[in-house]
């Protein structure tokens, strides 16, 4: 649970499941978070460890996403082909 700062804002967030289709025909799955204002923010990519994107990875990308990030976690375990 984050610490209450005042002047520190957090933002509402959007996420989801997205599915990037690369130029060899293989599909990339991920997940996507971040502020649900529009507008740009700055990007951060992460890259889960052995076990594939679990439950805290898209804690971490949720976190990020609150303080005004665009988040991408990337599945290396996926890649499936047409």
């Amino acid at each position: 649970m984050p610490i209450y700062e005042p002047d520190h804002v957090e933002y509402v967030i959007a996420t989801g499941n997205m599915r990037v289709v690369l130029d060899d025909g293989r599909e990339m799955l991920g997940y996507w978070s971040h502020p649900d204002i529009g507008g740009l923010f700055p990007g951060i990519v992460l890259i889960h460890d052995w076990w594939g994107i679990t439950d805290l990875e898209r804690s971490i990308a949720q976190i990020f996403a609150q303080m005004g990030h665009y988040v991408m976690v990337w599945s290396r375990r996926r890649h499936k082909k047409p």
